[in-house]
C-alpha cells in the first residue's frame, strides 16, 4: 500500500510528540513492506516562502514546504493556507498514494484535505491535541484558565476580534472529508465527539511507545523528582510544579529540570539549593535520563491528548505524578503507579510528592506497579493504523448508493450534527412537543432536547397544552411527545386528531408522576390537603395519557420500567444540558476562577438546592450526617436553597445556615459556583426517589463543583464513585464522605474537574444527539398501539374543529400560557402559589413590590386564576414606582381574560425600562363587573421554609404573602 504521511514538522527539524509517533508509525509500516511517503512543513523564514526540499529520514522520504506564516498561532493561515494546496497537489501526483494520514497539520492549512479529497483518496485524521477546535491547542488561555472539553467558538475569550466561530466552521467542514479520526486517548475521543464529530467515525488509537532498554537503578541519597519543559512552561505546569515544591517542607529530595532555560529557570530562593536544571535531551537519551530519576512529574495546565512521556516513564519502571486535566491521567492509578492531582494547584501536588518522599515502602510499591503498568507498543500502533487504511480503502472502493446518504445540515459549527437526520415525510417539522408544565423541568425535557434535534438537523416545535393550534400543529409533524400532559377534554381531542392523522404518540417524563400508587404516602402527608388531592388526580391523568400512547420516553431505567409495567413500550432519552445553560456555566467559571484556581479557604459551603416542595424527607435523610459534620468542624457553613423544612437536629447551627429562596436557573448555576460541595440526597429503597434522574450533578458539575449523592440508578449511571463524585446511602456513609471532602481539598478539586470535564462530554446536545435520533427512529418503526380501552367513546363531533368550536366545545380548557422566554434573563420570582387573590371587580387592585434584578426589564408574569370559566373581562397590568395609592404609572399593558386558561401565567410585555435596582410596583386591576366574570391571582402566603414570601398588597395597603409573578430583562436594548 502506498501512505502519505502528512504532519507540520518533521525530523530533523523538529522533534515533539506528534513528530516522534509519525516518525515511528513511517518506519514501522516501511518495515512491513509498504511505501511510505511523507509531506511536512517547513518554520524556515529566511528561506523562500512555499520554496521545497526534500530528504531521506531512515528511509521514509520526506517533501517539506517553507511555510512559516503559518506557525504563527493565531494566524490564518495557522489553519487555512491556499498557498500550500498546488505543492500538495505536486507532492500527491507524484507519489499516487492509496490513503493519506494527517497528523498535526497546522501552518499548513486543513485545505491539504481537500486537495486529497478532490482526488478520490481516502483520508485519515490523528488528533494529537485540540487544535481541530481550540486555536491554542490545548484548551489553555494566556491567563491559565483551563477550559472545559467541548469548544463554543462564539463563546472563546483567547482573542478578542480573532475569528474563532469562522475558523471552526471551516475546521469541522475540513475535517468531514476524513473517513476515519483516530485520538491517542479516551479523552480526545470523548471530546471529538462533544464537539461535533460524528461517533461512528472516532477510534482511539493510543501511541505506540519504544520502552527505554536500560532500567532506572535504585540509588542511595536524594529522592529525585524530574520534569521534562518545552518552548511553553507555563502551559506544561512549571510554576505550579516550582510553587509545590517550596510547599514541601521536608528534607531528602531533588527537582531536576530538564528542558527549563531563561525566565523560566528563576526559582524561588527557598528551594533553590534543591533545584538543578539541565538542557532538553534528545530522544536517544531517554533511558539514561530516566535512570537517574525516582519519580517524573507531569504537572501540565495543558490538556494533555496523550503524554508519550508518562507512559515512557512507565515502562521504565518510574513513578509518575500527573495533573488530572488530560489523557496522561488514564494510564496512572493513583498509589499503585503514580498519583493524579487537581491541575494546578500546587498544594495537592505538594501532597503527594510528600507522601513518596517520606514513605520509602511506597516509592517500592509505586516502581513495581509502573513496571508492571501495561502500554502500547509501536507495533501494535502500526497494526491497528493498518488495519483502519485497510478499511478505509475498502469502503472507498465501494460504489455508494447517493439516494442513501442524506444533506449535510451543519451550518453553524456549534450545530454540527453527530447523527444522520432521517428521511422527512408527510411533515414541516419533525417532532411536536406538547408540555403540561414549564420551569426547569420543561427545560430538561423539551428544551434541552430540542438543541440535541437541532445538531441532528431535526426540527421541533414546543405548544403548550392549552395552545387551540395544538391540532393544526399535529398535522404538521412526524411525531408528537406529550411531555407530562394530563389527560383531558381537550387532550382527548387532541390524541383522536393525532390517531387519525397516524401520528405517532409519546408520553414523556422524568419523574414517576403518572402512577398514584408509587408517590410516597409520607410525603403526600406533608402536602397541604388540596396540593394531595391535586397530586393525586394529576397522577391519574398523567397515566391516563401514558395510556393512551404509542411509547414513553424517559429520563432513567426505572421511569422506562416502570411505563413497561403499564404495557407502554419505553425507551430512555437521558436530561442533559442546553446551549443556554452550557453557555451561562461557562462565563461563571471564568468569573469565578479568574487567573486562579485557588479558593477561600477560610469557610467551606456544603449546600442543597430543593425544587419543589416534596423534598423534606430526602434532606432529612442526610440531617443527621449534617449535624455531625457541622459539630466536628466549625469552618463547614450549609446553604439551604427553595422550598425546605429543616429538622429541630440543625436549630443549634442556625448562625451558620444561609436560606436561600427558589433561585432562577441562571442564578442557581451562579451560586452553585460559589459552594464546596453539593449535597443530593434521596430516600432509598424507594421507586419513587429511584425513578429520578440526575439533573442535580449535572448543575454543580458543569461549574466545577463536587456533588455526593444517594446512589439511585441515576446517580450510579452518571458518578464514578471517588472519581467524579462520592456516592452514599447509609449516614455513616454521608458523614465519611462530607469528611474526607471537608478535610482533603485536592479530592474536593480532583472530584470537580472530572465532574466538569464529564459533564461536557457526555451530557450536551452534541453528545446526546445521536441517541435521541436514534430513539426517535426506534419509536417510529414501533407498530401502532390498540388504545381503543384507553380512550373514551367518540361523541360523534369528530375532531375537525376550528378553536373557535375547539373552545366552545373544551370551555376553560384552551388559551395562551406564557412560557419562560428563550432569549431574556430571568430576575425576581416568586413561583410558588398557595392561594388566590380577592376577585378582581372594577375597583379591586392587587399589587406586589420589588427591586429589579437588572436593567432593561422587558416583562412581568403573573398567574391568573378562571375557576375553569372563560371570562369575558379586561385585565390592566400596571408598572410603577413608590409601592401604593400614589404609584407612578411607568408601563402599562391590557390583556383579555378571555385569552387565558386557568392557572396560566400570562405575560406583560412593554418597552425595556432601566431599573436596576430600583424598587418598582406592578399592580393588576380588571373591569369585571361582578365575581362571575372576574378573575383572580394567585399568591403565596405560607411558604416552605424558605425566606417568608413578602411585597403582596391589595387595594394598595400592605398584605401577607407575596404575588405569584416573575420578570424578565432582555439584554442589548
Amino acid at each position: 500500500m502506498k501512505i502519505a504521511q502528512v504532519i507540520t514538522l518533521y525530523r530533523p527539524d523538529f522533534v515533539g510528540g506528534a513528530t516522534l509517533v509519525a516518525d515511528r508509525l513511517a518506519r514501522g509500516l516501511r518495515a512491513r513492506g509498504h511505501d511510505v511517503a511523507v509531506f511536512c512543513g517547513r518554520p524556515h523564514a529566511d528561506a523562500a516562502p512555499y520554496e521545497t526540499a526534500t530528504w531521506d529520514v531512515g528511509g521514509v522520504p520526506v517533501t517539506g514546504v517553507n511555510v512559516a506564516s503559518g506557525f504563527v498561532l493565531l494566524d490564518r493561515r495557522n489553519y487555512r493556507h491556499p498557498e500550500v494546496d498546488a505543492v500538495f497537489a505536486r507532492f500527491l501526483e507524484r507519489e499516487r498514494p492509496d490513503v493519506v494520514h494527517a497528523h498535526s497539520i497546522q501552518a499548513l492549512g486543513a485545505s491539504v484535505l481537500e486537495v486529497a479529497d478532490a482526488r478520490g483518496i481516502p483520508i485519515v485524521v490523528t488528533m494529537h491535541d485540540f487544535w481541530w477546535f481550540c486555536a491554542r491547542l490545548f484548551l489553555v488561555d494566556p491567563a491559565s484558565f483551563v477550559c472545559p472539553p467541548r469548544v463554543a467558538p462564539e463563546r472563546c475569550h483567547c482573542a478578542p476580534g480573532y475569528e474563532f466561530v469562522e475558523r471552526r466552521r471551516y475546521l469541522a467542514a475540513e475535517l468531514a472529508r476524513a473517513a476515519r479520526v483516530l485520538t491517542p486517548s479516551r479523552l480526545l475521543a470523548d471530546a471529538a465527539i462533544a464537539n461535533g464529530v460524528a461517533r461512528q467515525r472516532v477510534e482511539v488509537s493510543p501511541n505506540g511507545i519504544v520502552a527505554p532498554k536500560t532500567p532506572p537503578r535504585r540509588r542511595p541519597g536524594a529522592l529525585v523528582f524530574g520534569y521534562f519543559g518545552g518552548a511553553d512552561n507555563r502551559v506544561k505546569g512549571l510554576p505550579t510544579l516550582l510553587r509545590a515544591a517550596s510547599e514541601l517542607d521536608v528534607g531528602g529530595w531533588q527537582l531536576r529540570l530538564f528542558g527549563v532555560e531563561g525566565d523560566d529557570a528563576r526559582v524561588p530562593a527557598v528551594i533553590a539549593d534543591r533545584v538543578v536544571t539541565a538542557p532538553a535531551f534528545a530522544p536517544e537519551r531517554l533511558a539514561e535520563v530516566l535512570a537517574g530519576l525516582d519519580c517524573l512529574v507531569v504537572p501540565s495546565l495543558a490538556r494533555e491528548s496523550y503524554s508519550l512521556a508518562t507512559r515512557e516513564a512507565l515502562a521504565a519502571g518510574v513513578p509518575v505524578i500527573v495533573s488530572d486535566g488530560g489523557g496522561a491521567s488514564e494510564v496512572v492509578r493513583p498509589g499503585a503507579n503514580g498519583f493524579v492531582f487537581a491541575t494546578a494547584d500546587a498544594t495537592d501536588l505538594a501532597a503527594a510528592m510528600r507522601r513518596i518522599v517520606l514513605t520509602p515502602a511506597l516509592l517500592d510499591g509505586l516502581r513495581a506497579g509502573a513496571a508492571e503498568t501495561t502500554v502500547p507498543s509501536v507495533e501494535e500502533q502500526v497494526l491497528q493504523v493498518e488495519r483502519v487504511y485497510r478499511e478505509v480503502v475498502a469502503a472507498k472502493r465501494r460504489p455508494v448508493d447517493a439516494a442513501a446518504v442524506p444533506a449535510s445540515t451543519a451550518h453553524d459549527p456549534d450545530d454540527a450534527p453527530s447523527a444522520p437526520a432521517p428521511q422527512r415525510a408527510r411533515s414541516a417539522y419533525d417532532v411536536l412537543f406538547i408540555a403540561g408544565i414549564d420551569g426547569a423541568p420543561l427545560r430538561y425535557r423539551v428544551l434541552n432536547l430540542q438543541d440535541q434535534l437541532a445538531v441532528a438537523g431535526l426540527t421541533s416545535r414546543l405548544c403548550y397544552h392549552t395552545d387551540p393550534e395544538i391540532p393544526s400543529a399535529i398535522a404538521a409533524a412526524a411525531i408528537v411527545v406529550m411531555y407530562r400532559v394530563p389527560l383531558s377534554g381537550y387532550g382527548e381531542t387532541c390524541v383522536a386528531e393525532a390517531r387519525r392523522l397516524d401520528r405517532r404518540l409519546v408520553f414523556s417524563c422524568d419523574d414517576l408522576v403518572f402512577d398514584p400508587a408509587a408517590i410516597p404516602r409520607d410525603v403526600l402527608a406533608r402536602l397541604p390537603e388540596a396540593q394531595r388531592a391535586g397530586a393525586l388526580a394529576y397522577a391519574e391523568r398523567y397515566g391516563a395519557m401514558l395510556a393512551a400512547c404509542d411509547a414513553f420516553l424517559g429520563a432513567t431505567e426505572p421511569l422506562v420500567d416502570a411505563a413497561a409495567r403499564a404495557g407502554v413500550p419505553g425507551f430512555v432519552a437521558r436530561n442533559g444540558l442546553g446551549r443556554a445553560q452550557l453557555a451561562v456555566a461557562e462565563a461563571v467559571v471564568k468569573q469565578r476562577l479568574g487567573t486562579s484556581m485557588e479558593r477561600d479557604g477560610s469557610t467551606l459551603r456544603l449546600a442543597y438546592f430543593s425544587g419543589t416542595t416534596t423534598h423534606d424527607l430526602d434532606f432529612a435523610s442526610i440531617e443527621p450526617a449534617l449535624v455531625d459534620i457541622l459539630a466536628t468542624y466549625p469552618e463547614v457553613r450549609l446553604v439551604l436553597g427553595g422550598y425546605l423544612r429543616p429538622g429541630a437536629a440543625l436549630a443549634p447551627f442556625g448562625s451558620r445556615i444561609e436560606r436561600l429562596p427558589f433561585l432562577p436557573w441562571q442564578t442557581l448555576l451562579a451560586t452553585l459556583a460559589s459552594i464546596d460541595v453539593n449535597l443530593a440526597p434521596l430516600r432509598t429503597p424507594e421507586e419513587f426517589a429511584d425513578a429520578k434522574s440526575e439533573v442535580k450533578y449535572l448543575e454543580a458539575g458543569v461549574v466545577g463543583v463536587p456533588t455526593v449523592a444517594t446512589p439511585t440508578a441515576a446517580f450510579r449511571h452518571a458518578i464514578r464513585d471517588g472519581e467524579n463524585g462520592l456516592l452514599a446511602r447509609t449516614t455513616l456513609e454521608w458523614s465519611d464522605a462530607l469528611e474526607a471532602l471537608v478535610v482533603d481539598t485536592g479530592l474536593r478539586r480532583r472530584l470537580a474537574n472530572a465532574a466538569r470535564d464529564d459533564v461536557f462530554v457526555r451530557y450536551t446536545p452534541q453528545a446526546q444527539a445521536d441517541t435521541l435520533v436514534a430513539v426517535l427512529g426506534a419509536i417510529g418503526a414501533l407498530p401502532r398501539r390498540d388504545v381503543t380501552a384507553a380512550m373514551p367513546a367518540d361523541d360523534g363531533r369528530g375532531p375537525h374543529l376550528d378553536a373557535g368550536e375547539l373552545a366552545q366545545r373544551h370551555p376553560g380548557e384552551i388559551g395562551r400560557y406564557a412560557l419562560e422566554p428563550t432569549d431574556a434573563v430571568p430576575g425576581v420570582a416568586q413561583p410558588s402559589h398557595d392561594t388566590p387573590s380577592p376577585f378582581l371587580v372594577a375597583g379591586r387592585v392587587v399589587g406586589q413590590s420589588f427591586v429589579a434584578a437588572a436593567d432593561d426589564l422587558i416583562r412581568i408574569d403573573v398567574r391568573i386564576g378562571t375557576d375553569g370559566k372563560t371570562l369575558g373581562a379586561t385585565i390592566t397590568v400596571h408598572l410603577g414606582e413608590r409601592p401604593g395609592a400614589g404609584a407612578k404609572d411607568l408601563r402599562t399593558v391590557v390583556l383579555r381574560a378571555s385569552d387565558f386558561p386557568d392557572q396560566a401565567w400570562i405575560a406583560a410585555e412593554f418597552a425595556p425600562l432601566a431599573a436596576s435596582g430600583r424598587t418598582l410596583y406592578v399592580w393588576i386591576e380588571s373591569d369585571a363587573a361582578d365575581a362571575r366574570q372576574a378573575p383572580t391571582l394567585w399568591t403565596s402566603t405560607t411558604g416552605w421554609g424558605e425566606p417568608a414570601p413578602d411585597g403582596l398588597f391589595i387595594d394598595h395597603r400592605p398584605a401577607a404573602g407575596a404575588l405569584t409573578f416573575r420578570t424578565f430583562h432582555r439584554r442589548g436594548h
